[in-house]
C-alpha cells in the first residue's frame, strides 16, 4: 500500500510542476505552439493529474493540444469561433478569457478526457480517436460536435459504456 501512495505522491508532484511551468504568465510560446514541456508520450495517469488539475482555460487548452488534439477538432467542441481565436486564448501572453459558455465547452472536453484516462486502458491515440470518430451513441456525431451542441451529459454516458460496455451474456449461465 506504502507504494501506491508513494506512486500517487510522484505523480501529483510531477502534475504540480508542470502545470506551474504551463501557467506562467511569462512563458514563451514555442514555434509550434506548444508549450514546454512536451508531455506527448506522458503516463496516463500523469496525464489524468493534469487534467484533474488544470484549471485555467489556456492550461486546459494547452494540455489538450499536446496530448494530440488538433485546432480543427478543437473547433468541434466550440462552435463558431475561429481558430486565430482558439490560438489567441492558448497563447501565453494574452490575458483575454474566454466566455462563460466557452470555459464551459473546453472544461468539459477536459472532463470527458479525464475520465476516459480513468480506466488506464486507453492511450492518447484511442482517447482522441473515439472523441473525433462518429458514434453509434450518440447518432452517428462525433463526442466533440455533441459538446459543441451542448450535449455534455450524453457523451459522458456514452464515454461510461465505452469503457465498460455491456458484457456478453454467458450462453452457459
Amino acid at each position: 500500500m506504502k507504494g501506491l501512495n508513494g506512486d500517487h505522491e510522484r505523480l501529483t508532484q510531477e502534475a504540480a510542476v508542470r502545470l506551474a511551468e504551463l501557467e506562467r504568465p511569462d512563458r514563451p510560446p514555442t514555434a509550434d505552439g506548444l508549450a514546454e514541456p512536451n508531455l506527448e508520450q506522458a503516463d496516463p495517469r500523469l496525464w489524468r493529474q493534469l487534467f484533474l488539475s488544470a484549471r485555467t482555460p489556456r492550461v486546459q487548452l494547452t494540455l489538450l493540444q499536446q496530448f494530440g488534439f488538433n485546432d480543427r477538432e478543437l473547433l468541434w467542441a466550440l462552435p463558431g469561433l475561429s481558430g486565430r481565436t482558439l490560438r489567441r486564448w492558448r497563447s501565453s501572453g494574452d490575458s483575454t478569457e474566454p466566455p462563460a459558455a466557452r470555459r464551459e465547452q473546453i472544461d468539459d472536453v477536459r472532463a470527458i478526457v479525464g475520465l476516459l484516462l480513468s480506466d488506464g486502458s486507453f492511450d492518447n491515440q484511442v482517447i482522441v480517436a473515439w472523441l473525433t470518430a462518429r458514434q453509434e451513441d450518440l447518432e452517428l456525431m462525433r463526442p466533440l460536435e455533441a459538446i459543441g451542441e451542448g450535449r455534455f451529459r450524453e457523451v459522458l454516458r456514452a464515454a461510461e459504456r465505452f469503457i465498460s460496455p455491456a458484457r456478453p451474456i454467458d450462453a452457459k449461465g
